[in-house]
């Protein structure tokens, strides 16, 4: 900064100079994008002191600044420091607390976000020196008005630090020649004035834990001791191997805040034996702070675990990794066991004994699944004039039936009906109405469907992307496109009046679909995929010539892993992880 000739001024007249309205309307322009930034990180309250205060001529304009309404308690909480009795009484008048006199000598454990300040010119640099570090124990703003000379003239060792100190801080400078000489100006002066913006950062060891320290010191010392468990080996052959990600990020949160849990008691402890007694009476609500942990109030660590367990749990039902393949109704039974779920350590060992018991829990879901789906499709037999089912004469029975190739069924709210305007993009009109295609309402149902039939598909036919099939009922629907859908499993056509006609793609699929549902309802005979039709009796052969023919039945037995699922197969289909 070059070297300016200012006018001279007198000491007592440096003394009181209080700031123009003008002036600080002034400022807040040209820092408009640090107050906006300032005002923005601190949307609620807001700690500012005013050193110097004078008559609070600062303090009166923070009720509205920078365009933001600061004038709601405790919006905006200012204090003040100040030397002068008089202006102190003036202060007090106004309701700012006076903290102190003499800020030079002010000691404080507050953290103030901002301290704003016009201080006497002649010791503006020790003044903004103190509020320097002030905000450097916790970090925090200043605004500072100050005589320019202060900058530009360095000839005192307390000036040239404040100068290194601004550069440090990368403060912002502006400079202002008729500041106080305003016409609202009380006391007028020809000083130029500057105005000094700095960002103070917090210290880093504001936030470095001596817990973390230790863990990551812990961590450190294991890494290269570091052995896959049998239980992590598991799961990483069953192609799970990120669930060791949220494994150790459970240890590492449950170590660290189980060490500060028990700091907390231990400090709480020697806190209320050393404080807790004012006046000689013992109480612990002496004690000025107090630790909440989800709803407890000097929460235990054993309700912290049971919070922190089930929050990994319900994270782990609700990744698709782990639970994408269920229906919707499967995963929501899963769901429903997150409360007892949270009494169990979230560690690999219980996570590969929920997928064996949910394994052989979901073997029973997945039959009820397929054959609820096949009741589904199957319980409109004749549907707008097509028949969606072929009736046989079961195993001891008349009444048995398969679905066909091509089924149609009431598949409601796909199209929405919109108020009547020119149809344009993807809407159709019918009825002097408007219709939309709802995407969101159609995939979920097409999405369990889809999922059920994955069951079967396996050692048949590909099995169905669930976000690809999303992806393609959407791009479809958002083109105005309801027909001739084509997915893995189906070909789908929607139309307004309220049905869905799917196709099989995979005849196979669907020879397996219509087994499976045979088999489960009893209308084969039992003797099925275990003898050659050659060796059946002439009542099985009937029911089988009813339901296949003797072909058919054929190709099956050379192919019965593909096509005849057991109770051990159902075992694999629900802890398939492809």
């Amino acid at each position: 900064m070059s070297n300016l000739t200012v006018s001279k001024i007198t000491e007592q007249d440096n003394q009181f100079y209080p700031t123009p309205d003008s002036f600080l309307e002034k400022i807040g322009i040209d820092f408009n994008s640090q107050i906006k930034s300032f005002c923005k990180e601190h949307r609620y309250d807001i700690r500012v002191l005013e050193p110097s205060a004078g008559k609070g001529n600062i303090a009166d304009h923070l009720k509205t600044w920078g365009g933001y309404s600061f004038s709601t308690t405790p919006r905006c909480k200012v204090e003040c420091v100040e030397l002068d009795p008089n202006l102190r009484m003036i202060l007090k008048g106004k309701n700012y607390p006076v903290v102190h006199d003499d800020f030079l000598t002010f000691d404080t454990y507050t953290n103030y976000d901002l301290i704003f300040m016009n201080p006497p010119f002649e010791s503006a640099d020790k003044h903004l020196l103190k509020a320097i570090s002030m905000q450097e124990r916790y970090g925090g703003r200043i605004l500072c008005i100050l005589n320019a000379e202060t900058l530009r003239n360095q000839y005192t060792r307390s000036r040239t630090e404040l100068v290194e100190k601004l550069h440090f801080y990368n403060a912002v400078v502006k400079f202002y020649s008729d500041a106080f000489a305003a016409e609202d100006s009380e006391r007028k002066t020809n000083v130029e004035a500057a105005v000094v913006w700095i960002d103070v950062p917090a210290p880093a060891s504001l936030y470095n834990s001596a817990i973390f320290d230790e863990l990551d010191k812990a961590e450190q010392a294991q890494f290269e001791e570091v052995h896959q468990t049998e239980e992590q080996q598991a799961l990483i052959n069953m192609g799970l191997d990120w669930v060791h990600a949220y494994v150790k990020d459970y240890n590492d949160q449950v170590k660290s805040a189980v060490a500060f849990l028990r700091e907390y008691t231990a400090f709480v402890t020697e806190y209320d034996a050393r404080f807790g007694s004012i006046e000689g009476e013992a109480s612990t609500y002496n004690r000025a702070f107090s630790l909440e942990v989800r709803g407890e109030k000097n929460g235990s660590i054993n309700h912290f675990l049971l919070v922190t367990r089930r929050l990994y749990w319900k994270a782990l039902f609700a990744n698709p990794k782990f639970t994408g393949k269920l229906t919707n109704r499967l995963q929501d039974e899963l769901r429903s066991r997150l409360d007892d779920m949270a009494n169990i350590e979230f560690n690999a060992k219980n996570i590969l004994l929920l997928m064996e018991e949910n394994m052989r829990a979901t073997a029973k879901g997945i039959e009820a699944e397929i054959l609820d789906l096949f009741d589904d499709l199957t319980k409109h037999a004749q549907y707008d004039g097509c028949d969606n089912v072929h009736y046989y004469n079961g195993w001891k029975t008349n009444s048995a039936h398969k679905l066909n190739r091509k089924i149609i069924i009431p598949f409601y709210g796909v199209w929405k009906q919109e108020t009547r305007y020119k149809c344009r993009g993807t809407y159709c009109y019918r009825d002097g109405y408007e219709y939309r295609l709802d995407k969101y309402g159609s995939i979920r149902k097409l999405t369990d469907i889809s999922k059920t039939l994955n069951y079967l598909a396996k050692g048949i036919c590909g099995l169905e992307d669930m976000e690809h099939l999303g992806a393609v009922i959407e791009r479809n629907f958002d083109a105005g496109n309801a027909k001739n859908i084509e997915t893995e499993h189906l070909i789908l056509t929607f139309y307004k009046k309220g049905t869905c006609h799917l196709k099989f793609k995979n005849e196979d699929l669907l020879e397996k679909f219509n087994l499976f549902a045979s088999q489960r309802k009893g209308w084969l005979p039992p003797s099925y995929g275990t003898k050659d039709y050659k060796n059946m009796t002439q009542e099985e052969q009937i029911a089988i010539d009813e339901f296949q023919g003797e072909a058919a039945y054929n190709r099956i037995m050379e192919n019965k892993a593909a096509f005849i699922v057991g109770a051990p197969d159902l075992l694999m289909l629900g802890g398939a992880r492809e």
